[in-house]
């Protein structure tokens, strides 16, 4: 089953994924999470570069209420070369819909590419990850055992590097100098391009520059890109941005005057500084565009966005996942002319909706007992949709 957007994780996962369940193995030898905002999957990928011996893998997933097991698989080549279950673990402390699904294996595992594909599509993935499930892994790779001490070599001298934006440039202490090669005695870090944040900085503040040319201002170490703009931050404070899709230079392209961006959480940007997902400072509404509109065969979905609940663009500017502040009623479109149908549902007010990139709703939480074509759902399970309209509801 493949991916579909749905709302994002805090930052707080940066802290739960990084500290080990009471007496797990400490030893991480693969992990694959970011700070972006989610998305859904059922599978993720666990690359190993030598023969390992697993002792306990991890997914980040979004859990419904009262299930407390998932059932998975690993396999490689088409072989499947474990079948068994995970546990509910530790949660993010806002949205305890996110916890960890945990198993603890003791079992070996050659070199190569294995698929661990979970029972119900709601692992974490997003474009960080490269559309893959958030996963980690620990053990020990086997060829890291004690090893006979190699000969000395000779120390390579180090040779400068013609994709660093910092080269030739002069050196400074500032600790808002991205060519600093100085670490501040302060709180604030400011990471070289390509890295990621993970120290926060104790309400200090620096400054820099989106894609687009917006000046913000932020609160951790910046994520950047190989010319320095910032990708990725927290932001300082509440801030207003527009995103601009299409042509802009012709009459095709388009602007939104949103997201309202909040303060103190995870912001990512696109290319072009278009805001990809941040938390939402005040409630918006929102109409999303599907179809060839220029043709006269598109259509639009306007709903709500909640305020202090993540938000996700895709590259067309339309919103893909959010929280929404009242009861949505949905209807979902399916097949082509002249067969078509649709399915009909109403989803419950603070809870997330997600949506795939023709426009119908994916997953959200049931408002009420209701039935979807054959499917009964009672009120807040979770209503999953197929591609091909076929629903599902987890109590």
């Amino acid at each position: 089953m493949r991916r579909a957007v749905t709302f994002g994780a805090s930052l707080l996962l940066l802290l739960i994924l990084s500290t080990p369940l009471k007496g797990q193995i400490q030893n991480k030898i693969y992990d694959n999470i970011n700070t972006g905002a989610c998305g859904f999957t059922d599978t993720a990928t666990l690359d190993l570069q030598a023969s390992a011996h697993l002792d306990q893998i991890a997914l980040w997933f979004n859990w419904a209420r009262g299930e407390s097991s998932l059932p998975y698989t690993i396999s490689t080549g088409g072989r499947v070369v474990r079948s068994a279950a995970m546990t509910r673990g530790q949660c993010d402390a806002y949205q305890n819909s996110w916890c960890l699904a945990v198993d603890r294996l003791n079992m070996d595992l050659g070199p190569g590419s294995y698929t661990v594909r979970a029972g119900q599509p709601r692992v974490c993935q997003n474009a960080g990850s490269g559309g893959r499930g958030f996963i980690q892994a620990y053990g020990s790779y086997l060829s890291s055992r004690p090893q006979p001490n190699p000969p000395p070599q000779p120390t390579p001298q180090p040779q400068p590097n013609p994709n660093d934006p910092c080269a030739g440039k002069p050196r400074t202490s500032s600790p808002f100098d991205p060519c600093n090669n100085v670490t501040p005695a302060g709180p604030v870090s400011t990471n070289r391009p390509g890295t990621v944040p993970l120290v926060p900085s104790s309400g200090a503040t620096a400054s820099g520059t989106t894609p687009g040319g917006r000046s913000i201002e932020y609160t951790w170490t910046a994520t950047r890109d190989a010319k320095g703009n910032i990708t990725a931050c927290v932001l300082a404070h509440d801030t207003n941005f527009t995103n601009y899709y299409g042509n802009t230079g012709a009459s095709a392209g388009w602007s939104t005057d949103r997201p309202q961006c909040k303060g103190g959480f995870p912001v990512s940007f696109d290319a072009r500084g278009n805001v990809m997902s941040c938390t939402l400072s005040t409630n918006v509404g929102v109409t999303n565009s599907y179809g060839n509109t220029g043709a006269g065969s598109g259509w639009s979905r306007s709903f709500q966005c909640r305020a202090n609940a993540p938000i996700l663009f895709d590259a067309r500017g339309n919103v893909t996942s959010c929280t929404l502040p009242v009861n949505y009623g949905a209807s979902n479109s399916y097949g082509a002319p002249p067969s078509t149908w649709s399915a009909s549902f109403e989803c419950l007010a603070n809870a997330p909706i997600n949506l795939d990139s023709a426009g119908n709703i994916i997953m959200c939480t049931s408002a009420q007992n209701q039935s979807i074509g054959s499917v009964s759902c009672r009120r807040n399970s979770v209503i999953s949709m197929a591609a091909n309209g076929t629903a599902s509801c987890v109590p």
